[in-house]
């Protein structure tokens, strides 16, 4: 705990760091032992039934499920601010064309009132259920957003660590056969010392959540979003390892995301079946990388091991433009396997007690 109570210390000042930037870090809040109170502000749970005339967008809700098809697609998106997406109908045109059944979203950049006063909710589909985390610390930064046609068996906001919890960085769903985690890891700014914080405290804690969630009801893990992470040279155009010099490439957070993978047993599904390929989901608008396709892959879509064999397949969507500085991904699994494995776990549960 001294170590990081020194770390907020420093994060309160203007600092330099060994890239030579400038820049301004915020307070760390500590961890407490403390009851947590319910979130209440953050927490929205929206049904539309807005009409809007004149539009194809205009759909009857329905009782989907998962029992309809044979297969489910997961799709995963740091929206980089959903505002001007929604607004400008780039959005509404991403779900007519894809029609993922579930839309994972990071970076929403949104709060409440803005979601309330702009009446964001009546821009998207009424097929879908709406799951807004915004950030109550920062405003209109950061934020995680579910879409969805199926109806989740229940919703919980955060990690349930009051002090990790204030941006709206996770969203946990529990469906029928599995459970459903968006996040969206923090960004060091080039801070060492708040890198080093990320690394080691909140990933950990993060870590610590999600094989605590599996356990809690024993249903598979299916993990998306961006996590501020390069894995090795085939995710980054300039081929840079380890260095300790290269954003989102420095050994302690490699390390940590590693170790969630092996820790929580998560597959990394593009990687699983494309060993060799390079592609990336992120590119700098400032130096107009995505043309030159100079990006990163930093998002990603993990899987449970043991449900492996349901996958079908794993997709990054750089076709995609959307104004978003960041492409989506998509996962595509086998519902009959799924159901076949759900069921074979409920048999073991039944004999083990």
């Amino acid at each position: 705990m001294q170590g990081i109570n020194q770390l907020s210390k420093l994060l309160n000042k203007s600092q330099q760091n060994r890239f030579g930037c400038r820049f301004f870090a915020k307070k760390i809040k500590q961890p407490t032992d403390e009851p947590l109170k319910p979130k209440k502000i953050t927490k929205i749970e929206l049904y539309n039934t807005y009409q809007l005339a004149n539009s194809h967008h205009d759909q009857t809700p329905t009782d989907y499920n998962f029992h309809q098809q044979d297969e489910t697609s997961i799709w995963s998106w740091n929206s980089n601010g959903i505002r001007a997406q929604l607004r400008r109908g780039s959005m509404q045109d991403f779900l007519d064309k894809y029609n993922p059944d579930i839309l994972c979203l990071q970076e929403t950049k949104i709060d409440q009132l803005n979601i309330d006063k702009y009446r964001l909710f009546d821009y998207i589909p009424k097929r879908y259920k709406q799951f807004w985390n915004c950030s109550e610390e920062t405003k209109s930064q950061s934020g995680t957003a579910v879409l969805t046609k199926v109806d989740p068996i229940s919703v919980s906001y955060g990690m349930g660590i009051k002090e990790l919890d204030q941006q709206g960085r996770v969203i946990t769903l529990e469906f029928q056969h599995f459970n459903l985690v968006n996040v969206y890891i923090p960004h060091p700014q080039y801070s060492m010392e708040y890198l080093e914080w990320i690394a080691k405290v909140w990933r950990k804690k993060f870590e610590e959540y999600i094989i605590k969630t599996k356990a809690n009801n024993l249903k598979p893990i299916v993990l998306c979003g961006d996590f501020n992470i390069l894995r090795n040279n085939l995710d980054t155009y300039h081929q840079k390892r380890g260095d300790n010099e290269t954003p989102f490439f420095f050994d302690v957070e490699i390390k940590t995301f590693e170790e969630l993978l092996v820790n929580a047993g998560l597959l990394d599904t593009y990687r699983h079946l494309n060993p060799d390929r390079r592609q990336y989901t992120y590119w700098d608008y400032r130096f107009k990388q995505r043309e030159q396709n100079r990006g990163i892959r930093i998002d990603y879509l993990l899987l449970d091991k043991d449900i492996e064999h349901c996958m079908i397949d794993s997709l990054i969507h750089d076709e995609i433009l959307g104004g978003s500085d960041h492409c989506p991904l998509e996962l595509k699994l086998n519902l009959k396997k799924l159901s076949e494995e759900a069921n074979k776990q409920q048999k073991l549960i039944k004999m083990q007690n």
